[in-house]
């Protein structure tokens, strides 16, 4: 039997794949293959495999030095070497997760697979520079491209800061919450991976992935707060010009005490500018149905942040 080989298996996104996908896998860590190592990424590749490309940098805020340097290397330089490596040992199939932030869209609706426009962050560049650079490595090699919607899910810091915001007596809402949120539950996504690896005619596409449609913000929040045990009735709404104020106090606060700020203006506007994507083309292609609906998603949310509190 084929041999599937998934790379990134220890990020958020690698290890809910590694757990979830309903077949053997081999998950080599970062520290038994570098894929910076031609060398060594062949080494771990044998004819035949099909191998899961989850690795990445996906801090998206990070416009640091440091961080410009790891998204190159992480995120274009380490595919390059893997569909290089790929083409020379005769591997069956990759599939490469990439990210919607490759199309380069602040807003709009029901965009589709062919609708790009120039990255908008050194993140979605990097992405979008590697799935072309993936592209013309993998020579020969049946490429599946999957860009997902803003994955979240237990274990990620979004599904935390949500939580705690779901928390509060009071949730305010950014904007009003009337924001369409394009989010997408991982174990959907999960899901949807498992069925590529069923159906070798989505090798050579490019598509979207992620829940059914895209969700205001209110509803995702109210949602979370009654999966928490509150009521998830209490709302007030917060202008933007405040939460705008406020994300600027943060910053300054962060900096000094040395952590990432919560509100950066990224993840301010991630919160309070509409945009949804069609996951028409998977859905035509395959019949995939996503199995976690927006409550049960949100239950497994609110466990996991009930645990991680406790």
């Amino acid at each position: 039997m084929a041999r599937v080989v998934l790379f990134g298996g220890r990020g958020f996104i690698g290890s809910s794949l590694a757990r979830g996908l309903d077949r053997d896998v081999i998950a080599p860590t970062r520290a038994e293959v570098d894929l910076t190592s031609a060398e060594q990424v062949r080494s771990a590749l044998r004819p035949g495999d099909t191998v899961i490309n989850a690795t990445g940098y996906a801090a998206a805020t990070d416009v640091s030095p440091s961080g410009l340097v790891r998204l190159r290397r992480d995120n274009v330089d380490a595919v390059v070497t893997l569909g290089n490596a790929a083409s020379s040992v005769g591997i069956a199939r990759i599939i490469h997760l990439s990210s919607v932030a490759a199309m380069g869209h602040r807003t709009g609706t029901d965009l589709g697979e062919s609708d790009l426009r120039p990255p908008r962050s050194p993140y979605g560049q990097s992405k979008l520079d590697g799935e072309v650079a993936l592209a013309e490595a993998a020579v020969g090699v049946p490429l599946t491209i999957v860009r997902p919607t803003s994955v979240f899910g237990e274990g990620r810091g979004l599904a935390a800061l949500l939580c705690r915001i779901a928390a509060l007596p009071v949730i305010p809402m950014p904007a009003g919450g009337w924001a369409l949120m394009p989010f997408s539950y991982v174990g959907n996504l999960v899901a949807a991976v498992d069925l590529m690896l069923e159906r070798p005619e989505t090798a050579g596409r490019t598509f979207i992935v992620g829940d059914e449609s895209s969700y205001p913000l209110h509803t995702v929040l109210t949602t979370l707060a009654r999966a928490l045990g509150r009521s998830g009735e209490r709302t007030v709404h917060v202008p933007l010009a405040v939460v705008r104020g406020l994300g600027r106090v943060e910053t300054v606060i962060s900096r000094r005490i040395g952590r990432a700020p919560l509100l950066d203006p990224i993840r301010i506007e991630t919160l309070t500018s509409s945009i949804s994507y069609s996951t028409a083309a998977f859905r035509a292609s395959t019949g995939f149905v996503p199995p976690h609906a927006l409550d049960d998603s949100m239950d497994h949310i609110a466990a996991w942040y009930r645990e991680r509190s406790a």
